[in-house]
């Protein structure tokens, strides 16, 4: 009789590891069915020991060992899947099964366990590539490798953020080779799925692969190339348990296939970049100069010392550029980082902002549209908690309460006075939550020329190129409250600029930040030095890791926590940060530990001991987007 430790491959699992009694002996990596509460999971034997070794452990135990339900005899998870997840988890200190779950679509699973596949050793020394120039330079040599390939026969992954990005990617791609393109991602049927999964399995036929993360777990001993396209999107960050980078998951299993990875996009992110600086990957383009339109400039919207000015939307230069582009029926795109109708609202007498009542975070006033009437709501962007307008200042009772900040709603109800007769559209997260609303509104302005389109961010990546177009506010993009924000401001702007073919302007009251500056100079080379100076002077990722802990207590349990997480973390000097939980009636306390990698790639270090003994209720992210 054995007793068997097991990684559970499903969500929801409290534990990292669950043990089961056996019968018989099971080779480590087999995949088994065991019971857990009502229901049946799969998992991954990890450790194998005789019940008599462990008597006096399961005699304390305080809970009872059952038995394994199937043993799936050569029926075992490729090794390298295994290990990528394993290392994955370890580094983001996140249970591995559930990691590997992410990672590994149930389709593919189950092909898994039905089909067997034996992967060739290759050499395992890592070679990485990084490419940081415009989107179509770095298409055009995608398309260069990928038909190399080919001609060898040898299969390529291209793996992109999203799926308007794999579907995006395989039109530019696919011309001329259309039947070796097979494209990947969570919103094809089974039936599609099981189809593509035949043609890729097919090995006496190279294939390109455009795939969205989790398929990049697809496995071929031909993969000589994998690109991870648009590295430093954020939806590579996975920000739902299990917490953790897929780009770490895709380059471990790339360099296991012993494929070559590329990294690109039109800006590289600070963790790209340093294994550059490091020597750990080769640059095979370094665009430095920053690509425009052919009239592009600033405007500083921050009144001149003396002189007062009213809050704008629009600077009438703006208006009048609009103005030129409705006389001759050319469509305009304006861009801003934040939905509602405004992202702040102040007490005018005790400059109280208008918060959320369960986390402290400050409400979004939004418009509610229903087919009676439009009203409005406060919503919390954070916990999604929704609460009516309210007349008086919770804190002094006022009833000055003044709305601030530049918005999609904003933006279209100013634009609708300036043009009243043109048609106004708004593409953003609550206006079209879907791909095909998207679509649908995008479609809609095409048609209509001399329209206008008011969008965020990510819509970006549904356009083509636009003849005009302007940011309205990139000062609530460089002000988020992140390690990255700079980087994020400035690859979202450069991402948005290369759109524009005629004319682009940017509004901001903050001209001499950083990064309008970089934009100024035309040049990112300055900027790229600097920030990697920063990071390595504050202990910043990737120069350091970034750990936070966090627990949800009762508030006479707040005192005892931070206590708690003094004394754990005494040798590292952690910051403790205190504030309103999304639990309602509950505190939210967080440990910000910032740690040397090489201690921390150390999985026998202190601290990786100290996280693996936290119990459950704690929360831990490892380099995470935000601290607070």
């Amino acid at each position: 009789m054995n007793i068997l430790t097991i990684i559970p491959i499903a969500k929801g699992i409290p534990r990292d590891e669950l043990s089961y009694f056996s019968a018989k002996s099971v080779t480590l990596g087999t995949l088994v069915t065991v019971p857990f509460g009502n229901r049946s999971i799969k998992g991954v034997v990890i450790d194998q020991q005789p019940v008599r070794d462990l008597k006096s452990t399961i005699k304390t135990s305080s809970f009872v060992l059952r038995n394994i339900t199937t043993i799936h005899h050569d029926q075992a998870l490729p090794a390298v899947l295994f290990s990528a997840g394993q290392k994955t988890a370890r580094f983001f200190a996140q249970p591995v099964g559930p990691v590997i779950k992410t990672m590994i679509p149930d389709m593919l699973f189950d092909y898994y366990i039905e089909h067997p596949i034996l992967l060739e050793k290759k050499p395992s020394s890592p070679n990485i590539q990084t490419i940081q120039t415009s989107t179509s330079e770095r298409i055009s040599m995608y398309k260069t490798i990928i038909r190399e390939n080919l001609a060898k026969q040898q299969s390529t992954m291209v793996v992109v953020p999203s799926i308007v990005h794999a579907e995006h990617h395989a039109k530019e791609l696919g011309f001329g080779i259309d039947d070796s393109i097979v494209i990947m991602h969570s919103k094809k049927t089974k039936k599609q799925v099981a189809k593509n999964l035949e043609q890729i399995f097919d090995v006496k036929k190279p294939i390109v692969l455009i795939t969205t993360p989790p398929y990049a777990s697809i496995i071929r001993n031909d993969w000589d190339t994998i690109i991870i396209e648009e590295s430093g999107s954020s939806y590579y960050h996975y920000t739902f348990s299990p917490v953790f980078d897929m780009r770490l998951f895709i380059e471990t299993l790339g360099t296991s296939f012993g494929s070559r990875v590329i990294f690109g996009d039109i800006l590289l992110d600070p963790q790209t970049r340093l294994k550059i600086t490091e020597r750990q990957a080769i640059e095979m383009r370094n665009m430095w100069h920053i690509q425009k339109p052919e009239r592009f400039d600033m405007i500083d919207m921050k009144p001149t010392s003396g002189i007062s000015k009213s809050f704008a939307i629009l600077d009438p230069e703006i208006v009048t550029i609009l103005e030129q582009a409705q006389e001759k029926k050319l469509s305009a795109v304006l861009m801003t980082s934040r939905k509602g109708l405004a992202p702040l609202t102040i007490c005018g007498d005790c400059n109280a902002v208008v918060s959320c009542p369960v986390c402290d975070t400050p409400l979004v006033l939004h418009k509610k549209k229903t087919k009676e009437s439009t009203s409005r709501i406060y919503m919390c962007h954070a916990c999604l908690h929704m609460t009516p307008p309210m007349d008086q200042c919770q804190v002094c009772t006022s009833w000055k309460l003044n709305t601030f900040g530049i918005t999609t709603d904003t933006i279209a109800e100013t634009l609708e006075k300036k043009f009243p007769k043109t048609k106004i559209f708004i593409c953003d997260g609550d206006t079209t939550k879907t791909p095909a609303a998207i679509k649908k509104i995008i479609t809609q302005w095409e048609q209509q020329a001399g329209s206008l389109l008011v969008i965020t961010p990510p819509i970006t990546a549904y356009l083509k190129t636009i003849p005009v177009g302007c940011i309205v506010s990139l000062d609530s993009l460089i002000s988020l409250p992140t390690i990255d924000g700079q980087y994020h401001a400035l690859r979202t702007t450069l991402s948005f600029l290369e759109k524009i073919e005629m004319l682009a302007r940017i509004q901001t009251r903050s001209i001499q930040h950083t990064v309008m500056q970089t934009l100024h100079h035309e040049t990112l080379q300055d900027w790229m030095h600097s920030d990697m100076e920063s990071r390595k002077q504050f202990l910043y990722p990737p120069c350091h890791v970034l750990l936070k802990v966090s627990v949800s207590v009762v508030p006479d349990q707040a005192k005892p926590a931070s206590d708690y997480f003094d004394d754990i973390f005494k040798n590292y000097e952690p910051d403790i940060l205190m504030k309103k939980s999304s639990s309602l009636g509950e505190i939210l306390v967080t440990a910000i530990i910032k740690i040397d990698r090489d201690v921390w790639n150390n999985m026998e270090s202190e601290i990786q001991h100290v996280v693996r003994g936290l119990g459950e209720g704690f929360v831990c992210e490892v380099n995470p987007e935000r601290v607070v």
